[in-house]
């Protein structure tokens, strides 16, 4: 795995396992805002990394590449196309038409992100809202789904937690951006306390907003009610989510969210705008609301923190969802396709899978 390095000076080499090594490269970051690549550190990672793939090409060999996104790591698996076959993912802002964001670079990425989808030995979109928007501007590209997986040897319930806690914790874990829906949790929450006053809001996560939000929680006189977690260390982050009472994620737009999957996964039920692949999530488990709507979203909360039966039927289901989302089964999915393309397995040509939700 070739990723990005906050060191500025050097190729930092972890290995995770006998057979997994991640190599993190220096694009000039220096610690800041780690949650976030300008187009310039996305221009200078797809160049380093390029450079690197090419020294770690002469040294080893490789059957299947496989780009997470398609840029920038779609464009370095189109360069080394020759050497090794490739496979790319879509995980959101890589899909044309996304990411308001990227509105006026989508005109010039656009054809470029089609040749990369094009020469590919197959595409795979993490939802199926995600491969309908690829079709959107690729209506002959042949996409496959198999959506994010979640840990559950990590992520699972404590059911030695009363079900009528003192306090009815909602969390939300992500960037603190404006488009997980952010300013819409904390507008939300006078009205929730109201009616629920036993409530509390945890956000777990970093970003831009974190100083505005802090500015804002006390200004509105929530204090009391809502704690400011920052980064949450990954072996601390099932401890925070088995003390929820529910998971509220009211982005403006999603690929399919982990965080989303790893409170499910904790028996949360779930509030969530219907964006990208939270839908599919969906299953008796939870309320979709519309986007953009702190009322929407505060009368959802109030309707499952009001109603314990209701959360014991939606943490049954959520469990049933989470079972069909483990690393295993969509680790068998990925290592088919990968065997599918791969030149010593006797490649058959683009694999064919079937969306696994």
């Amino acid at each position: 795995m070739v990723a990005s390095s906050l060191d500025d000076f050097r190729v930092e080499r972890q290995e995770l396992s006998c057979n997994s090594t991640i190599y993190r490269l220096p694009i000039g970051k220096k610690g800041r805002n780690i949650h976030f690549q300008s187009n310039a550190e996305l221009l200078r990672y797809s160049f380093e990394c390029y450079r690197f793939l090419r020294k770690l090409l002469a040294k080893e060999s490789f059957d299947v590449c496989h780009a997470v996104m398609t840029v920038p790591g779609g464009i370095n698996a189109w360069l080394i196309r020759r050497k090794v076959p490739y496979l790319v993912s879509l995980q959101g802002s890589d899909v044309p038409g996304y990411s308001a964001r990227f509105k006026l670079l989508y005109t010039v990425l656009t054809p470029i992100i089609h040749r990369i989808w094009k020469d590919s030995k197959g595409v795979i979109s993490n939802s199926e809202v995600l491969r309908e928007l690829a079709w959107q501007s690729a209506p002959d590209q042949p996409v496959d789904v198999i959506p994010n997986g979640v840990d559950r040897d990590r992520f699972f319930p404590d059911d030695g937690l009363p079900t009528t806690p003192e306090k009815l914790r909602i969390i939300c874990v992500g960037r603190l951006i404006e488009r997980k829906g952010v300013w819409e949790l904390l507008e939300a929450m006078p009205k929730v306390l109201a009616k629920v006053p036993n409530a509390h809001l945890d956000l777990a996560g970093s970003g831009d907003l974190k100083q505005a939000l802090a500015d804002r929680i006390s200004s509105m006189g929530l204090s009391d009610a809502v704690t400011l977690h920052g980064a949450v260390p990954q072996e601390e982050l099932p401890v925070l989510l088995r003390q929820a009472s529910l998971f509220a994620l009211p982005s403006h737009a999603e690929g399919m969210s982990n965080a989303l999957l790893e409170g499910i996964a904790c028996g949360l039920p779930v509030v969530v705008t219907d964006t990208g692949g939270t839908k599919e999530l969906l299953d008796g488990n939870g309320l979709l609301i519309f986007m953009k709507d702190p009322d929407s979203l505060a009368d959802a909360m109030i309707e499952i923190l009001s109603d314990e039966s209701k959360r014991a039927a939606m943490r049954k289901a959520s469990l049933k969802v989470a079972d069909r989302y483990s690393w295993e089964a969509l680790g068998a999915s990925y290592l088919e396709m990968y065997k599918a393309i791969s030149p010593s397995q006797g490649a058959r040509g683009p694999a064919s899978i079937q969306s696994q939700t």
